[in-house]
């Protein structure tokens, strides 16, 4: 499939060619692939080419190329296409400076060759501004993405026939004037461009940013990250126990503290959690957002990385009103465990392998630079989450497995109902404790026995 948006963006035109002429300005190597120059082919770049050419070189040694091959190359100016003709020129050493002198004009000639509409809309570059304003990418990392979809376009291509990712980090680092180290530090799974997904392990451009390019879909780039929850809720009421033991306290949390609050639902499966969740978000009169599990492909029921959805989290945080929205993080079991390697591409460069498993220095990260309240769910044994993760919580609750009856009365969730149960049950008790931590009281749950 081709980005059918791109090829006819005259912004996207004016960026390939100012790549183009960055790569050839340092590049002193011969071309092995003379698809390079593709980009200058247009109306009259040939009779251009011709000129160019006689004007530059001796009569004599137009005559000799014409009659005879040099390395290879027949020089034949009415003939060969542009790119044909540049290529074999260029790899004649005593030639290139005089190639090199000739190319801003070829480059002045295809700018006036505009690959759309010269008057009007570039939707494209509008795309490219929704994206750079929804991710928070600097100019850089959007140039990094433009370089990788002109390589996935065939609008670029290297001049040594490269492949795979060091043909992409080599002609990144050639079209931008910088060094791979630099590109590879702006390329690391931490860093925007992965983390939201915007390219792959194989720096292709992620599926959900290439179809947003193409047009494939009508909806802002953001509900790719995050939608607002508009389904009906359950009564605040239905929640029995859990709302008499907690409501208050969570109520007086959110509302009056002046800075964000974390609250951290865990414990067995099906148990409400997700329903409690919204259902405080209307209760205190809040819009309820919930973080995309899978933000490469909606319609595919795989999640995305640790990172990818710490960067979601990071975007609906950026995009709605702290004060009147709550966020909620679902199934972040693997946002909360483990550590998160560097992928298929840093492995190439001697870096660690690959892992669907968090970063609790990414999520200290996140919790500290977060401006909205936000609840995170896991289905995460108790033992198995990091103690040192859970105290980072202004709150938690423990949600125990239902039993018969409740499961018999599913309008009843929590783990608890306002009259007396026929067997014992384990109740969650609050202690809130007096001693700060990381700037913010923390509010813990203990069990105990009935």
């Amino acid at each position: 499939m081709n980005c059918f948006i791109c090829r006819k963006s005259n912004w996207m035109q004016e960026k390939c060619l100012g790549f183009l002429k960055n790569l050839l300005e340092n590049y002193k190597e011969n071309i092995e692939d003379d698809d390079v120059f593709l980009l200058l082919e247009c109306n009259g770049a040939d009779e251009v080419l011709a000129r160019l050419v006689r004007e530059a070189l001796p009569q004599d040694v137009v005559e000799s190329m014409s009659e005879h091959r040099r390395k290879g190359f027949l020089l034949e100016l009415d003939d060969d296409p542009v790119h044909t003709t540049l290529g074999g020129l260029w790899n004649v050493d005593a030639i290139r400076p005089k190639v090199r002198n000739i190319l801003p004009a070829l480059f002045d000639h295809a700018l006036s060759s505009p690959w759309g509409e010269a008057e009007g809309k570039d939707v494209f570059h509008d795309k490219v501004v929704e994206l750079q304003n929804t991710l928070k990418l600097n100019d850089m990392e959007i140039d990094i993405m433009l370089v990788a979809l002109a390589l996935q376009e065939n609008l670029l291509e290297n001049p040594m026939r490269l492949r795979g990712s060091s043909r992409d980090i080599m002609m990144m680092s050639g079209c931008l004037k910088s060094s791979q180290s630099s590109i590879l530090d702006l390329l690391s799974p931490q860093k925007p461009l992965r983390r939201f997904e915007c390219l792959d392990d194989d720096l292709d451009i992620g599926r959900t940013v290439y179809q947003f390019f193409c047009g494939l879909t009508d909806e802002p780039l953001a509900s790719s990250y995050f939608t607002k929850d508009t389904a009906e809720t359950l009564p605040w009421s239905d929640f029995a126990d859990l709302a008499k033991e907690h409501g208050s306290i969570l109520k007086r949390m959110l509302t009056a503290s002046p800075k964000p609050v974390n609250i951290l639902l865990y414990g067995a499966p099906g148990t409400g959690k997700t329903s409690f969740a919204c259902a405080l978000a209307r209760e205190i009169g809040r819009s309820c957002y919930s973080i995309a599990q899978n933000t490469n492909d909606r319609g595919d029921t795989a999640r995305s990385s640790p990172a990818s959805r710490f960067g979601a989290l990071q975007v609906c945080d950026g995009q709605v009103l702290p004060e009147e929205s709550l966020i909620v993080v679902d199934e972040a079991d693997d946002m909360l465990q483990g550590s998160c390697g560097l992928g298929g591409l840093f492995m190439l460069f001697g870096g660690a392998s690959s892992s669907r498993t968090g970063d609790k220095g990414l999520l200290n990260s996140v919790l500290d630079t977060m401006k909205t309240s936000t609840v995170w769910i896991t289905n995460t044994p108790a033992g198995a989450l990091d103690e040192s993760s859970r105290r980072r919580f202004d709150y938690s609750i423990r949600f125990e497995p239902l039993n018969c009856e409740q499961r018999q009365r599913p309008h009843q969730l929590g783990g608890g109902r306002p009259h007396a149960r026929p067997r014992r049950l384990r109740l969650l008790e609050l202690r809130l404790a007096a001693r700060p931590l990381h700037g913010r009281r923390h509010a813990g749950a203990r069990l105990r026995d009935d």
